[in-house]
């Protein structure tokens, strides 16, 4: 039987990349960044990051597998930011 708390894990793993989907998709379709804030990608970049190399130092499988999906969503719409403005 699962355990709870891998299975929360898997819950917010989930929640949280496909939260991301919808600007990515969205960007992706009208090419507009102009109201999405530079300065908060940046900080949800670093925060994924930092998340990231934490999971890895501490061996956490759920962590580094949710930071490196988030880290290729955010990527993505920082690279339209940059691209269209």
């Amino acid at each position: 039987m699962l355990e709870l708390s891998f299975v929360f894990g898997c819950l917010a793993t989930f929640l949280t990349i496909v939260a991301f989907m919808p600007q990515v998709f969205m960007v992706w379709k009208t090419r507009r960044t102009k109201d999405i804030s530079l300065g908060t990608f940046l900080l949800l970049i670093s925060g994924a990051s930092a998340w990231l190399i934490y999971g890895i130092m501490v061996h956490d499988v759920m962590i580094v597998a949710t930071n490196a999906c988030l880290l290729v969503l955010q990527g993505i719409i920082l690279f339209f930011k940059f691209k269209y403005g």
